[in-house]
């Protein structure tokens, strides 16, 4: 082979190596830019429960295994149990949630506006789980949130837009349950003055009694739950995951166990 077609072989060669390279560092690019792209899916948990949110579709999904409060108190002739969790988020939400994880149940937590806007991360976990989002007003506080009808309309509105800006605008659950429950005719004006808005009070037939104070013992919690239960098929149960009821967290296992030994199963309210 003469000099001169030795010289256009390895160019030819060069030129191929080349293409070769080039072609193969855009495949490997390609698939490392759609893995980076999955990553940051699955890690940006707050920019993807905002759009799945804002998408009606989406929300149309999320609350389709959710149950409608309204019909929770018809009889049907099944064991439903509803957990409900008042006062948070805190962290001790999270330790709720794990145990609601590892026996696949959707709870619903009603959340003060407050405590919401400070623990995001925990709202965006119990929506990403599958849970409900209910409205316990803003502060919880008594004596400001009852002053008033309006005061208390306000303090509604306020935390629902907090969990909207949260969870996306298109999250529409609007369900409230009043600090201390709404028995009896002393707040009928209140109640009226929500539905107009839209709202839905949910009160409570049964409860672990973690209201009566802190670090009550958990087999009084369970007990509690057993005779609060007994003869009912919907129950709507009252607990709390405010960052004072730690026993509450130990008690919620064997309370679980408990319910699924006599029948229950359980659903999210929407």
């Amino acid at each position: 082979m003469d000099k001169k077609n030795k010289i256009l072989l390895i160019t030819i060669c060069a030129l191929f190596f080349i293409a070769g390279f080039f072609v193969t560092k855009n495949i490997v690019d390609k698939k490392n830019k759609e893995q980076f792209m999955k990553k940051e899916m699955i890690n940006d948990n707050s920019k993807m429960v905002i759009k799945q949110m804002d998408d009606k579709v989406v929300f149309s999904e999320y609350i389709k295994d959710k149950y409608d409060a309204k019909e929770v108190f018809k009889k049907d002739g099944k064991k439903i149990a509803f957990l409900t969790f008042d006062d948070g988020p805190s962290y001790l939400s999270n330790d709720i949630l794990d145990i609601l994880k590892k026996y696949n149940i959707k709870a619903t937590f009603f959340v003060v506006g407050n405590l919401a806007k400070e623990n995001k991360s925990i709202i965006e976990r119990q929506i990403k789980e599958g849970h409900s989002i209910g409205n316990h007003t803003y502060t919880h506080n008594y004596k400001n949130i009852y002053s008033s009808v309006d005061v208390f309309v306000n303090e509604v509105d306020k935390t629902q837009n907090v969990i909207k800006s949260i969870v996306g605008s298109n999250y529409d659950i609007k369900l409230v349950r009043f600090p201390g429950g709404s028995f009896g005719d002393r707040l009928n004006p209140y109640k009226e003055a929500i539905k107009k808005k839209g709202y839905y009070n949910m009160d409570w037939n049964a409860l672990n009694g973690d209201a009566e104070g802190n670090n009550i013992p958990k087999e009084k919690l369970i007990q509690n739950i057993k005779s609060t239960i007994e003869g009912k098929n919907h129950v709507v149960i009252l607990m709390h995951d405010c960052a004072a009821k730690k026993t509450t967290v130990e008690a919620l296992p064997d309370i679980i166990e408990y319910l699924i030994s006599q029948g229950y199963e359980f659903k999210a309210l929407k």
